[in-house]
């Protein structure tokens, strides 16, 4: 068996979900670099699979994230611990639109994503709301970034 049998749909599928989870909680591993490389990689048919299978393993990651900021697992914050504060007084302004706020987070990356989401959980926010809106704005996020190879494609060559 050579290297090549190995890369299946399910494969790119699974691998994609997974590297999108672990970007989740480590910021450094680029979900939109993932997106944009296996979109490129995959034919055109694929772009709204690889989109949700993304907008799933970072929303998985998420949820835990959320349930970090409701006390459920203890970590240091440290140095976002500022952040956090300064996330937490935005949020107070959007009460009753919470759902836009977690929305907009999700899919524009402002304020950034990974704080709203423990503040989500920090004010007490319905999980399922929570998650529904957050996979909505990641879902539509990482839709446009799998797009970006396929229009250049057709637009240059």
């Amino acid at each position: 068996m050579n290297f090549e049998d190995y890369i299946t749909p399910e494969n790119i599928y699974i691998s994609t979900f997974i590297l999108c989870f672990l970007s989740g909680f480590i910021p450094v591993v680029n979900a939109e670099a993932i997106v944009i490389g296996v979109a490129a990689m995959s034919g055109n048919n694929t772009i709204w699979q690889i989109a949700l299978v993304s907008a799933f393993g970072q929303m998985l990651a998420k949820g835990i994230l959320f349930f970090v900021g409701r006390g459920a697992i203890k970590i240091p914050m440290g140095k976002y611990e500022a952040k956090l504060a300064e996330a937490e007084k935005k949020f107070e302004k959007w009460q009753g639109k919470s759902d836009l706020f977690v929305f907009l987070s999700a899919s524009v990356g402002m304020p950034p994503f990974y704080i709203v989401s423990i503040l989500a959980g920090v004010v007490k926010l319905n999980f399922f709301r929570f998650f529904s809106a957050g996979l909505v704005g990641r879902f539509i996020r990482f839709g446009i970034l799998a797009l970006f190879p396929h229009l250049l494609r057709s637009s240059f060559f």
